[in-house]
């Protein structure tokens, strides 16, 4: 007898407004109802999912029918062979249990998300008092932090640029930073944050760039602030006492304890 062909499992992380996702629980089938998009991405472990917005849920589920090459092909699809390992575009799974978010972020991942819950919900007043508290000396922590990171590492791909000062995440496969994607995430929704205060002035265009856009201040400064605090707090590797204490400047000054 022939076995049961086994289904592929992974992870898929869903807002929390996804009408697909409304009730969830296990075992609960999540069908689209055609093979239209917006599909539903799974993503193959170990590669984390993609978040676009801080607040949802992440689950551990089954691909029960997944969109066939042959179909990605008829959308003029420019998927890779690489991208179709590192996650699926399913049309229906199944819900297996839902996993905290604190797993995307290692042994000190709920530190992280909760700077992340900050960020999603940053004030103009917070983002004023964050810019004006962070260290002067922030950067070169970051840079610093980054390069022992780095040092970890033997991948060409994340050493092209001299300095990680400002950098969110690299082109690494499972784990863009010494605090995987967290602090993309964390730029995201004080980008978000920005754009629901002052409209598209918050973003200004980047000569010679079509494409790119820079924070206006003070919230590119708070960003950065919280990017700082999730290092700080979340970072898997050695942080020396007076490392820590300058990244976390700014979050002690605006917010007070360190998150738990």
């Amino acid at each position: 007898m022939f076995g049961r062909k086994a289904r592929c499992r992974g992870l898929i992380y869903f807002d929390r407004g996804d009408a697909r996702f409304h009730d969830a629980k296990p075992a609960q089938v999540v069908r689209n109802p055609d093979r239209n998009p917006p599909w539903l991405v799974v993503q193959r472990e170990p590669y984390p999912p993609l978040i676009a917005r801080w607040g949802g849920r992440l689950w551990r589920c089954e691909i029960i029918d997944e969109l066939s090459p042959a179909e990605e092909d008829q959308i003029r699809n420019t998927r890779t062979a690489e991208g179709r390992n590192k996650y699926a575009r399913a049309i229906a799974i199944k819900l297996i249990s839902e996993e905290p978010l604190a797993s995307l972020f290692g042994r000190n991942g709920a530190r992280v998300c909760a700077v992340a819950d900050r960020a999603h919900s940053l004030t103009p007043a917070q983002a004023q008092d964050l810019a004006a508290a962070r260290a002067p000396e922030a950067k070169s922590v970051r840079d610093r932090i980054f390069e022992r990171w780095l040092g970890l590492r033997d991948d060409p791909k994340i050493r092209l640029i001299d300095s990680h000062g400002s950098t969110l995440s690299t082109p690494l496969e499972s784990n863009g930073s010494p605090v995987g994607q967290a602090m993309s995430i964390i730029d995201g929704e004080v980008v978000r944050r920005a754009i629901a205060t002052i409209g598209d002035e918050a973003l200004v265009p980047i000569p010679d760039d079509d494409e790119g856009a820079d924070l206006v201040e003070p919230w590119a400064a708070a960003s950065a602030a919280l990017c700082d605090a999730a290092m700080a707090f979340g970072a898997q590797h050695p942080i020396s006492i007076e490392e820590r204490d300058i990244l976390a400047a700014g979050w002690r000054a605006v917010f007070g304890l360190d998150p738990a």
